[in-house]
């Protein structure tokens, strides 16, 4: 081989090598996964696949044996690959203290707006072509999403440019606070958040990064929650929390360091997946065989409503913020019970409240359609898309769980959050319902009023038709689609705008 040709391979090897040992979210992922996270599913593979190269080599010698030791180790892989996180699972369940047959804890207060409306107005009042809203977290009372780049150019050079904040209590909303960070979240390669945090921890693993405001010098610190792997089966757990700083500086603190650091009180330390991984493993609790017989298996609840803000739900309680997680049987999209965990405790235990074995609730979706089908919403527009059919103008955004106190005992209520739709940017009043009775209780206008009903301050009653709050509402379709309708619907179109032109009028 000559020269050039050594170069050539030299440089091949070498780009291949950056590629893969980059700490980048979409380069060093390929070692993490292949050598950390799944390292014996790759040597299976790995070795099937040298078999095989050598039962190609040894086909004119009409060699089989490589191509048996090849099938063998397929086999084998394939079936690693079944069984790898139902044993990640059952490890993990092993590995987290659940306490099974608890209480449910009640709650403080609500959250005044969900995630759909803090968004819409984050979007809504971004004065920037050059970015948009991250993520949002619901953090210290308030929703927070950083404030990132958006073309592909900009997420190659441009860090994270600053942070929306959503404060209802504020004459303006939505908040943007200019802060730079040494990275861009979602950017590129070296710009990349990953590439920061694995370039002074290679080999861990993060979800999300969580933002705080320093009430003293206003600095927006992140904090990102570190996962390792353990055992064969590579379950997760925390090892340390990071803080990265707007200088480009950063701490990595232990666990008992974090949980005890007054600049992250009532943060949730412990990352909303491992959460989600904790609950789904308490369905692996009677072991790896459960893959095939079901026996209490469970998913987190699914719905349509909650498609944009799934469970864990970051919700406020008496004893400190605590993730709630409601679960499905696997399958099902009723209510089985719900998981709870302290969302600052990194390794506290996960409380599990579960309805009797002959039991379960309707879920998410079933609950939302009680309460567009109560006696005082029955007239209302509730918003429906069929193809490029529009009808209506308010929804139920979200059904969250709510923990009341009474005097038989902390009993479980859900929140609809009813707004506009189909651009979501204000709420226009809450609905409670009651699951095990379905029925739906008086709407309420402000969260202050919720948050007095918590506490027990006054008791609601079940909704009648005489409690219809005054909204303006249109059922109005696009006026190309008039004549598919129904005459009911047409007549139902024709009340609601001559209701609509007399309030106007008035």
């Amino acid at each position: 081989m000559n020269k050039a040709g050594c170069v050539v391979i030299g440089l091949i090897v070498t780009v291949i090598a950056l590629i893969l040992l980059a700490p980048t979210h979409t380069m060093s992922a390929i070692l993490l996964d292949m050598l950390y996270v799944h390292p014996f599913s790759w040597t299976l593979l790995v070795i099937g696949l040298a078999f095989a190269v050598v039962g190609i080599m040894k086909a004119d010698d009409e060699v089989a044996w490589p191509w048996f030791v090849a099938i063998l180790v397929g086999v084998l892989w394939i079936g690693w690959l079944i069984i790898q996180k139902p044993l990640m699972y059952a490890e993990l369940y092993k590995n987290t203290v659940y306490e099974v047959d608890s209480d449910l804890v009640e709650q403080s207060s609500i959250r005044d707006i969900p995630y759909t409306v803090a968004s819409t107005n984050f979007t809504n009042t971004n004065p920037d072509s050059k970015t948009g809203p991250g993520d949002l977290d619901f953090v210290n009372g308030k929703w927070i999403a950083s404030v990132n780049p958006t073309n592909i150019w900009n997420k190659f050079s441009m860090p994270t440019q600053g942070f929306f904040q959503f404060d209802p209590s504020s004459a303006d909303e939505v908040v943007k606070i200019v802060q730079q960070m040494p990275y861009a979240e979602g950017g590129f390669f070296g710009n990349s958040e990953t590439f920061y945090v694995r370039s002074k921890d290679y080999f861990s693993e993060f979800s999300e990064i969580l933002y705080v405001q320093d009430p003293e010098n206003k600095e927006v610190f992140a904090i990102v929650s570190l996962m390792k792997r353990a055992g064969f089966s590579r379950y997760p757990y925390v090892s340390s929390v990071m803080i990265i700083h707007g200088d480009g500086n950063y701490e990595n603190l232990t666990i008992k360091e974090a949980e005890a650091d007054p600049r992250l009180k009532g943060i949730a330390l412990k990352p909303e997946w491992l959460m989600e991984q904790e609950v789904i493993a308490y369905g692996y609790r009677y072991g790896v065989g459960v893959i095939f017989s079901r026996d209490g298996r469970i998913e987190l609840q699914s719905s349509n409503v909650n498609d944009e803000n799934k469970p864990p739900f970051h919700i406020e309680t008496k004893n400190g913020n605590y993730w709630y997680t409601p679960y499905s049987p696997l399958v099902s999209k009723g209510l089985k019970g719900i998981a709870m965990s302290a969302s600052h405790d990194i390794d506290g235990p996960v409380y599990i409240w579960q309805l009797p074995a002959n039991q379960a609730y309707g879920g998410a979706d079933f609950m939302t359609s009680l309460i567009e089908g109560s006696p005082a919403h029955r007239d209302y527009a509730w918003y429906r898309q069929t193809g490029e059919t529009k009808c209506g103008n308010i929804t139920v955004l979200e059904m969250v769980p709510v923990i009341r106190e009474e005097p038989n005992g902390n009993k479980l209520y859900f929140l609809g959050y009813v707004s506009t739709a189909p651009n979501s940017v204000e709420v226009l009043f809450y609905s409670i319902v009651d699951p095990e009775s379905q029925v739906v209780y008086e709407d309420m206008t402000t969260p202050a009023e919720v948050n007095s009903w918590l506490r027990g301050d006054f008791e609601l009653k079940p909704q009648t038709e005489t409690d219809q709050i005054e909204i303006s509402t249109t059922g109005v379709c696009s006026i190309e689609d008039i004549g598919s309708q129904l005459t009911e619907d047409l007549i139902k179109m024709i009340d609601n705008i001559l209701a609509e032109l007399e309030r106007r009028i008035k």
